[in-house]
């Protein structure tokens, strides 16, 4: 049984044994059109394991994992869940009835429960468990575990969010850390550009911004002082945006700004 996927109706077909062919269509060679027959398509391997494969529409060609693609055409997905799992667990195996759609939470489920790969075994988890992680507001964890165990919450689609498939969980959006934070140096410069210091801790007191000397006198230095601390947090904003988005710099200086 062939079906038109959506959206390439007429152009792309799909069947319940996980196939897709072209179907015969008039193309261009210059001024020359002629017949191109159709076929079945060759599919390509990611790095993660699924076959892929390319269609291409109106001269724009896109490039899709076939599992998404069977299901789009075969399965409802009435409450829009996120993934299309592989019930045997083989990404191969893309027939219509090894396929469901699931959310990220039933896909973990499914991963330990049914297809019993313990999380001693699972390289994905135990390699995502690994990486340090930044949240939104700055705060750093070492381990996903510590993080889910600080916001009280084991369900937290943290890895998700990593990943750039959620945009946030319990409130909050989550980066990995690409690089050790320690190897990052925070140099400031001050408001009268008459001190650089470099520092672990920024507090403000009011409308100011101090830093905290941990040297010999063990005291705070003023580094900027504005109208309103609401211009003091904004500024604290844009220095910890510039530690969160950092690529390859291992040194940051930021001069404060006058107002």
């Amino acid at each position: 049984m062939w079906k038109d996927i959506p959206n390439y109706e007429n152009l792309y077909q799909a069947n319940l044994n996980g196939e897709i062919r072209s179907l015969p269509h008039i193309r261009k060679n210059g001024t020359n059109e002629y017949l191109q027959k159709g076929k079945i398509l060759k599919y390509t391997k990611n790095k993660s394991g699924y076959y892929m494969v390319r269609l291409s529409k109106n001269g724009i060609a896109k490039t899709y994992r076939v599992n998404r693609l069977i299901a789009l055409t075969f399965i409802d997905n009435p409450v829009n869940k996120e993934t299309v799992n592989h019930i045997n667990g083989n990404k191969l195996d893309n027939r219509v009835e090894n396929l469901e759609w699931a959310t990220y939470k039933e896909q973990t489920v499914h991963k330990h429960k049914i297809l019993k790969v313990s999380y001693s075994n699972c390289k994905e988890c135990h390699e995502a468990n690994k990486k340090r992680i930044i949240r939104s507001d700055g705060k750093i964890y070492n381990s996903l575990l510590e993080a889910k165990k600080d916001l009280n919450n084991q369900n937290a689609h943290i890895t998700e969010v990593c990943q750039g498939k959620l945009k946030s969980t319990c409130g909050y959006s989550f980066k990995y850390l690409e690089k050790e934070w320690w190897l990052i140096e925070l140099w400031i410069r001050s408001q009268d550009k008459r001190t650089l210091i470099n520092t672990r801790r920024i507090d403000v007191d009011d409308n100011n911004i101090i830093v905290w000397d941990e040297g010999r006198y063990a005291s705070e230095i003023y580094l900027g002082i504005y109208k309103t601390k609401e211009r003091a947090l904004e500024v604290l904003d844009e220095i910890q945006n510039i530690l969160i988005d950092y690529k390859e710099m291992s040194r940051v200086v930021y001069q404060m700004p006058e107002e």
